[in-house]
């Protein structure tokens, strides 16, 4: 259960009323501080700060997210527009347009169906 002040304190000090609901005295406390009176100094500043510093990486984790689908939508399109308008050209460009990751599948497999043919040619 959350006590309302610090253990081994002088009261008068620190009065047991919970600052949470005061607004003067939320005013007057540094920024790291508001609001988090019903601990002690100490860990209300450890706490508020790591909230922060959570916060920030939620944030950032977000953000390169969203960069990292940004970039791979972008790539997506232009394979999509090489593949379109290579109808025309050279063959060589059509196969380097195909997607990345069918063409590592099918390189993969091929190389394993060689291997697998090169055992049984044993």
């Amino acid at each position: 259960m959350l006590y309302t002040h610090a253990r081994k304190s002088n009261p008068l000090d620190f009065p047991n009323v919970n600052i949470k609901y005061e607004p003067s005295w939320n005013k007057t406390l540094p920024w790291n501080m508001r609001a988090r009176m019903t601990l002690s100094p100490i860990r209300a500043i450890i706490h508020t700060e790591e909230e922060y510093l959570n916060a920030l990486i939620r944030r950032q984790y977000y953000v390169r997210t969203r960069a990292r689908r940004r970039v791979q939508r972008e790539q997506r399109a232009s394979i999509r527009r090489i593949r379109v308008h290579s109808n025309s050209t050279n063959e060589y460009i059509k196969v380097l347009a195909i997607y990345w990751w069918k063409l590592k599948v099918i390189l993969s497999y091929s190389m394993w169906f060689k291997t697998c043919l090169n055992l049984l040619k044993q």
